[in-house]
């Protein structure tokens, strides 16, 4: 990968992470129309590996501030999406990821269930007592970290996946914005160390087009996370619903002419 190649994907990665449209999703297309060979193990696990870049963005943001409950029920949450993550590894990372019609379609389909749920579910959700992550029950938290394992689907995306289950196990947007934050910790480090232990330490993951990416992909995760921690609620599941259906239509007619 040349240098400009490294930065835009980092680019991608950094500033779509934490938000509802699926950044590995994003890099994958990305990739494919740079005409980068998604089947090749250095391209696959650059992709993978630059996004604990920007998760270390979280813990420069905010992480000083989790209570204990906090990351018990984090935790929690992560035991379910760590299982299917595990189980599906070597198809996610050998079929799934390699395909950016999967990504287009999952593209498409969330940003209709975004829709959706902004509409008819989200407003006759009740919240659990005062909605915060630190009243979640354990097996409401589980719930959320089963519905975040959908997003092994690249296109489907971490963060719509956690937000939409925090939102359904009773928690406050805010919270159920923050919640996904957090859990994207032990998610994408997880996913992160399991890919190097499968592949093992070499030129093909470790080399300067990673270490660079996942700088700048730190770089460019902090600048978001800080912003959209401010401003994340101004921007509702509709507005980045409607951003997935074009992107995913789009892709998907320029993919199948």
């Amino acid at each position: 990968m040349t240098l400009i190649t490294v930065f835009w994907l980092s680019l991608v990665e950094g500033v779509t992470e934490f938000l509802p449209v699926s950044s590995t999703g994003h890099m994958v297309l990305l990739a494919h129309f740079l005409g980068l060979d998604l089947h090749t193990p250095e391209v696959a696990s650059f992709i993978i590996l630059i996004q604990l870049g920007a998760i270390l963005a979280v813990f420069a943001a905010f992480l000083k501030n989790i209570s204990r409950n906090e990351i018990y029920r984090v935790m929690m949450a992560f035991l379910p999406t760590a299982l299917v993550g595990f189980l599906l590894y070597k198809i996610v990372k050998t079929i799934l990821i390699t395909d950016p019609l999967v990504v287009a379609w999952a593209l498409l389909l969330g940003g209709i269930v975004m829709l959706l749920a902004d509409k008819f579910l989200f407003p006759k959700i009740k919240v659990v007592q005062n909605g915060k992550i630190e009243e979640l029950s354990y097996l409401r938290a589980a719930l959320v970290g089963l519905i975040q394992a959908l997003s092994v689907i690249p296109g489907v995306s971490r963060a719509m996946a956690s937000i939409l289950g925090g939102r359904m196990a009773g928690l406050a947007e805010t919270e159920a914005i923050r919640f996904s934050f957090l859990l994207a910790t032990p998610t994408i480090a997880a996913a992160t160390a399991y890919d190097l232990y499968k592949t093992g330490l070499s030129n093909t993951n470790l080399n300067w087009q990673t270490g660079l990416g996942f700088i700048l992909a730190f770089i460019f995760a902090y600048l978001v996370v800080i912003f959209f921690n401010k401003h994340y609620q101004k921007l509702s599941f509709t507005f980045f619903g409607w951003y997935r259906v074009i992107l995913g239509g789009v892709v998907l007619l320029v993919l199948l002419n």
